[in-house]
């Protein structure tokens, strides 16, 4: 059952997304590094029942990195205070590494 309100982010954060290009794997070193940053992001399964934001933009990612792994991410309340918090965790995460892509959608 979908919930139609979380307080938090949630990261699917294991195994592999699926799309009707098939699987692909979700990164999850990065997934759990980004969990552990702040107690406010954790892993929410029912937020991504029905979520499109994100599984309209893994098919393109699939056509154009044939071997890219993902880190679905999506918000359960539209805090800025929440924004922040991923933005920090992400910087933290991903300071040191050369080899990502963010990409952001949202479904109004």
């Amino acid at each position: 059952m979908f919930k139609k309100f979380y307080d938090g982010i949630s990261i699917y954060d294991k195994g592999a997304w699926n799309t009707p290009l098939g699987d692909i794997q979700i990164d999850e070193l990065l997934a759990r590094e980004i969990i552990l940053k702040n107690s406010r992001i954790s892993f929410e399964p029912s937020l991504f029942n029905g979520e499109n934001s994100v599984e309209m933009q893994v098919p393109v990612i699939q056509l154009v990195l044939k071997d890219a792994k993902v880190v679905p991410i999506v918000f359960g309340s539209h805090s800025y205070e929440d924004a922040i918090i991923l933005a920090e965790a992400l910087a933290a995460v991903l300071k040191d590494r050369d080899d990502y892509i963010l990409i952001a959608s949202t479904d109004m």
